[in-house]
């Protein structure tokens, strides 16, 4: 929400579309990471990936593909924070950060794996 409120005042030319897509981008990157906790086990390797390592990941590659498609207007952002220094792509790293605020904060609340499904014992691992 805060992109959505914030980019117009650093880019007054943005257009509604691209706002909106950046909100629903986040909204989509911040279900993703609370979904994936559910679940935590790897259904052909057979380990568990925890909140710390699913966050990070899931938003980092999604604005790696968010910094492909647009590139050229998060270059114009960053030119106005007068940032035109940085590659759009350093939104990789920020977005991992949040994602691994996203999944420790899902892992709280919802808590991992069997748990979010209120089921007391945790779920065996794929017999191999």
């Amino acid at each position: 929400m805060l992109g959505f409120l914030v980019l117009p005042q650093v880019l007054p030319d943005i257009d509604l579309l691209t706002r909106v897509g950046v909100l629903m981008w986040y909204l989509t990157m911040g279900v993703l990471v609370a979904l994936t906790g559910v679940f935590d086990l790897h259904p052909f390797l057979a380990f568990r990936t925890p909140w710390w390592v699913r966050g990070p990941i899931i938003g980092a590659w999604m604005n790696f593909v968010l910094a492909c498609f647009l590139y050229e207007t998060l270059e114009q952002v960053l030119s106005a924070l007068d940032l035109a220094q940085l590659s759009p792509f350093v939104l990789v790293f920020e977005s991992a950060l949040v994602g691994g605020l996203i999944g420790y904060v899902a892992t709280k609340v919802g808590g991992e794996g069997a748990q979010t499904l209120g089921l007391d014992s945790q779920v065996a691992p794929p017999a191999q």
